[in-house]
């Protein structure tokens, strides 16, 4: 009876793991041994929560509220494949129904092997604790592919479990097809999409109105779209189904509009009036009440997105994970020996380190050759000496040494940073690396204390070990002084950064530097600066003949020499009179410093790197608040320049914070720029700026 006992038990202890799993819900195929190859499409049905696509590729993000990223050891056959993902914590469940038999997975972390295993899933990846070639997440957790196989429209179930691991089960399969749920869509002008939280932030850029500490039961915690408090943002919305809409509008509401009152909403001490539309779905897009006019209408959803946004300007090759969270910095492009661009930015894979991406067909496409490996590296520059490739830049956790590392395999793989300069706080950016009279040149910064950066140039002998610290030679540095201007612009000039190691016509080494610049001053409004090498030890400046006007020189800039033209170029975001005094009801009220116009992108050219002009108007747009075409990396390539721009702009899930917080990776060609008179300027215009 004790013996009998105990295997009741144990079978009983089995099928509540089962159960559990949801192995027990599975529809069994009569043949399974009859499946062969890999489900091409996988539906997910009858979840108990929401699914997010993401796309699984090394540097792919994992969770729907993380930005974890698969790092390394991700197989050649699931880089192409759809990742179905939900916040780190959230166990939806549900079961995938694949569109034709074969196999279909699941992503797990190895804290998920046991009950994979039990549940008869079959690990198509390592998972040893001391195994290298395990998959890997930005957390440095290891993660297992796990597989079943299936028959064509056979339920398999996705598990799930109560257990208080996160990381839970995500979905793969080359395409995957989510249930639908409601999905508002707006139209309109620079419309920002937010969430509905008690105290929270109402409208963007601006501090001054907040929701109240209770919401309406209706909206609390829903998705909303509106715009800038004095413009009118949403015009219409539309649902993927039937259900209704709620709107929150300043003044009356037209009950002949089809909306009707249905409550109030409290902004700071002003009452909204909560509209409510029954939606139907033929009824297509509805337009939406715009009160009267003192306030922008903010229209809520469980999920919303904006409809049909402007397009970026050039080509998008990514966007950052979570907006307003993260942000793109330090853009990089380079040209492989073979002919392919390789780009590389901080922040599109979220975390830390740079995330690097390869086209194969001069721009047209790119995908990621190197995710984000957990390297605190910024202000990094990519550049190439005898066809190696290396990547020299800022440790940013700790020490802010100047650091660098190499890569033989075009990206694939690095050596370890190694640090070749560690006297101070170092900062620097990704400008020219510069190969000139048998040394390597570039221009870094140090920050000593008082925030008054120097300009400093390092240079190694070409042929050298580069990640050699001794072969490395620092010059003496010169701090920048507010005392060289007239007492008048006081205050107009902050510091200088950001410098170009540039050849000069008389054939000696020089850094051109960014003035920053927080006033509209003349004459030295769009300020650059010119140092000289007399050694590769010794810089020399003179502020009396060595500060010169340059369109956009108060933000950072790449120059490059062209040998055909004779003259010196770069791409740069000047200033505009007509941006000086523009405001908006937040947080520009008072309007922007020179230093956070980015709004307008020029191509300009110099002879002797004092005396520049503008060629071109490259992109140009009205609204500095929210645009910024900013801190170009570019390169020649024959008759055109190739370059990748810090891009903030508008996109489906709302607006940038600023214009100087970048959420896209964007790459640009201009054709023929030696006749920039053929190169059309890129317009936008938003409606309803202050002029």
């Amino acid at each position: 009876m004790k013996k009998n006992y105990c295997v009741m038990i144990d079978l009983l202890m089995t099928f509540a793991l089962l159960v559990a799993t949801g192995c027990a819900k599975d529809d069994v195929p009569s043949n399974p041994a009859s499946s062969s190859g890999d489900a091409e499409t996988v539906t997910i049905v009858r979840t108990s929560g929401e699914y997010e696509l993401s796309s699984l590729r090394q540097g792919g993000i994992l969770y729907a509220d993380r930005s974890y990223t698969v790092t390394r050891n991700l197989p050649d056959k699931f880089t192409t494949w759809q990742a179905a993902i939900t916040d780190i914590r959230s166990k939806p469940g549900g079961a995938m129904v694949p569109s034709t038999s074969g196999k279909v997975y699941v992503m797990t972390r190895t804290n998920r092997a046991d009950q994979m295993l039990q549940a008869g899933w079959q690990a198509e990846t390592p998972y040893g604790e001391s195994d290298d070639s395990c998959i890997f997440d930005s957390s440095d957790s290891r993660l297992v592919i796990w597989s079943k196989q299936a028959m064509a429209g056979a339920r398999t179930v996705i598990p799930s479990s109560d257990d208080n691991y996160i990381g839970g089960f995500i979905p793969i399969a080359p395409r995957i097809v989510l249930p639908e749920s409601e999905l508002v869509s707006v139209r309109g002008s620079l419309v920002d999409v937010r969430e509905a939280v008690p105290g929270g932030q109402t409208y963007p850029q601006n501090e001054n109105f907040v929701f109240g500490t209770e919401l309406p039961s209706a909206v609390a915690g829903l998705q909303y779209a509106t715009s800038l408090k004095e413009l009118t943002g949403v015009r219409s919305v539309s649902c993927n189904m039937k259900t209704r809409i709620y709107a929150a509008v300043a003044g009356d509401v037209d009950r002949k509009s089809g909306w009707s009152k249905n409550g109030s909403l409290t902004v700071g001490e002003t009452k909204y009036t909560l509209a409510v539309y029954d939606y139907d779905t033929s009824d297509g897009w509805v337009d939406v009440p715009a009160g009267d006019g003192s306030a922008s209408t903010l229209v809520f959803g469980r999920k919303v997105r904006v409809d049909n946004p402007l397009p970026a300007p050039g080509t998008v090759i990514d966007k950052v994970v979570t907006l307003r969270k993260d942000k793109i910095t330090d853009v990089n492009i380079v040209i492989l020996p073979d002919g392919s661009y390789l780009a590389s930015c901080y922040g599109a894979l979220g975390g830390n380190g740079s995330a690097m991406y390869r086209s194969d067909d001069r721009g047209v496409t790119w995908k990621v050759v190197h995710g984000n490996d957990g390297e605190y590296v910024g202000f990094d520059k990519l550049f190439l000496v005898d066809g190696t490739l290396y990547q020299l830049g800022v440790r940013l956790n700790v020490d802010s040494d100047i650091i660098i590392r190499k890569s033989t395999d075009n990206a694939v793989t690095w050596t370890p940073f190694v640090s070749i300069l560690s006297n101070e706080v170092y900062l620097k950016a990704p400008t020219p690396v510069v190969i000139h009279d048998g040394r390597v040149w570039h221009a870094v910064g140090g920050a000593p204390s008082g925030r008054k950066r120097s300009a400093i140039m390092i240079s190694a002998p070409v042929g050298s070990d580069l990640l050699n610290p001794a072969n490395w030679t620092e010059s003496n540095r010169i701090t920048f002084d507010t005392s060289w201007f007239d007492s008048s612009y006081d205050g107009s000039f902050v510091n200088w950064q950001e410098g170009n190691a540039v050849v000069q016509p008389d054939g000696s080494m020089g850094i051109v530097m960014r003035v920053d610049e927080s006033n509209f001053v003349k004459p030295y409004r769009d300020c650059g600066a010119l140092l000289s090498m007399t050694d590769e030890k010794t810089l020399a400046f003179n502020p009396e003949t060595d500060l010169f006007p340059m369109a956009g020189g108060g933000k950072k800039f790449t120059i490059n020499y062209d040998e055909v033209s004779g003259k010196y170029w770069a791409i740069t975001n000047p200033c505009f009179d007509e941006d000086v005094n523009k405001t908006h009801e937040g947080i520009y009220s008072k309007g922007l410093g020179a230093g956070l116009l980015r709004n307008r992108l020029a191509l300009v050219s110099s002879t002797d790197l004092r005396t520049w002009d503008v060629e071109a108007l490259l992109v140009s747009s009205n609204n500095p608040f929210f645009h910024g075409f900013q801190y170009v990396d570019w390169v020649f390539e024959g008759d055109d320049i190739i370059a990748v721009c810090r891009c903030a702009f508008e996109e489906e899930r709302g607006l940038p914070e600023r214009q100087h917080d970048a959420n896209m990776l964007v790459f640009f060609r201009w054709e023929n720029f030696r006749n920039p008179d053929g190169i059309e300027t890129i317009v936008y215009n938003t409606e309803g700026l202050k002029q």
